[in-house]
């Protein structure tokens, strides 16, 4: 056994993620083989710092999801259960016998399986990078959210709980972001030595910009999909109990379909939905926010975290979005429990009340987005547990 400084590595993503990040911090030391992807060529091409030689995409299962997403959005979660399923079992059919001169593997769970037997079986390493918590742990917390506001659940299908859990078995090394998710892979009895912790990064580069907010309004942010699992009722409950006349709830992102009418019956004329945004429309939303609220209550790591601290945007966010990892409690922002508008209500009030203090936050995220530079760090970590292994 040698120690291997000499390593090549491939990536499988049927998404975005942060895998491209992941990607580019690996050819930025030699590593890169190849990354795959599910999303077509044309949608990543702004992702600098990838040779496009390196980048091979399977489209046609991505492209699915899209479509169906958009044009036929009445269908039961069960079938796009199912489509879901079929496209990363496929990804990782059709690339697993395609890899060349490649000994490291990380693939995004549920695509990695067949290609990292073949790795292994070759004196490789296997990587199964879980950006969430463990599958049966979210399925649990989300089975008993949906019950506690008497919405239907659409369980996670035993095939795919039982996909994911092989990989998590066959895999040398689960990859994960956060200590929450690291617990809960504990408390499944995985072992600490099998378990990679590497906190994501942020894209600094796109979010930047200085926080400059209203004096007289006070503007709230919420980005991501407006969901039971986002914990979106938390939200707008406490924004209505908020006692300030001159407050403003900005929603980025779409509204799940079974919580639509729960939703319509909370709002009013202070609550603004925008839909899905571009990038630097989306800046300009931290840019101009007083706090972005994010009370999910099963994430890994979200990265929107990261995004409104690079902008100077303070952040409210519960401990099961992986916050710890990214931020003080009390310093950038605050982390508070799962499941509590009176919390969000508190804080909220607290950053109303006291400008001082929120603006000194908002000093502090910068700061703190300008020392993580980005995702080199991230990318650093990686290097150094890639570089350890041994062939």
């Amino acid at each position: 056994m040698i120690l291997n400084n000499n390593m090549n590595v491939s990536v499988i993503s049927i998404q975005r993620f942060h895998h491209v990040h992941l990607a580019r911090q690996l050819h930025r030391f030699k590593l890169l083989n190849s990354i795959y992807s599910g999303y077509p060529l044309f949608a990543l091409r702004n992702e600098f710092g990838i040779p496009k030689q390196k980048i091979i995409t399977h489209p046609y299962f991505q492209l699915g999801q899209i479509l169906l997403n958009k044009f036929l959005p009445f269908l039961p979660d069960s079938f796009n259960y199912a489509y879901n399923n079929f496209a990363h079992k496929n990804l990782a059919i059709n690339v697993a016998n395609k890899f060349i001169n490649t000994n490291v593997l990380i693939a995004s769970s549920r695509t990695g399986l067949e290609a990292g037997k073949i790795i292994q079986s070759k004196g490789g390493y296997y990587f199964c990078d879980r950006g969430s918590t463990h599958i049966k742990f979210q399925n649990k917390i989300l089975k008993e959210e949906y019950r506690r506001h008497k919405i239907a659940f659409s369980e996670i299908p035993k095939s795919i709980i039982d996909r994911e859990c092989e990989e998590y078995e066959t895999a040398d090394f689960i990859s994960i972001p956060s200590t929450f998710v690291y617990d809960s892979f504990i408390k499944k009895g995985f072992a600490s030595k099998k378990l990679f912790l590497n906190p994501y990064g942020a894209n600094i580069n796109l979010f930047n910009s200085k926080n400059i907010t209203s004096k007289k309004k006070f503007r709230i942010l919420f980005v991501g999909h407006a969901s039971i699992r986002k914990g979106i009722i938390y939200l707008i409950k406490a924004f209505n109990k908020l006692s300030y006349s001159n407050k403003e709830l900005i929603i980025v992102g779409g509204v799940e379909k079974s919580i639509k009418p729960i939703i319509e019956k909370l709002s009013n004329n202070n609550i603004k939905f925008t839909g899905l945004l571009k990038n630097n429309t989306l800046k300009k939303y931290y840019s101009t926010s007083d706090v972005m609220v994010l009370p999910s209550l099963e994430e890994g790591l979200a990265q929107v975290i990261g995004e409104a601290l690079a902008c100077g945007c303070p952040v409210i966010a519960t401990k099961n979005t992986g916050a710890e990892d990214f931020f003080t409690n009390n310093k950038e922002g605050f982390i508070i429990p799962i499941r509590s508008d009176d919390h969000i209500l508190n804080k909220l009030q607290l950053l109303i009340d006291d400008r001082y203090l929120r603006d000194k936050m908002s000093n502090n995220a910068s700061l703190l987005t300008k020392k993580i530079n980005g995702w080199d760090q991230y990318g650093d970590r990686w290097v150094k547990k890639i570089k350890s292994l041994k062939v």
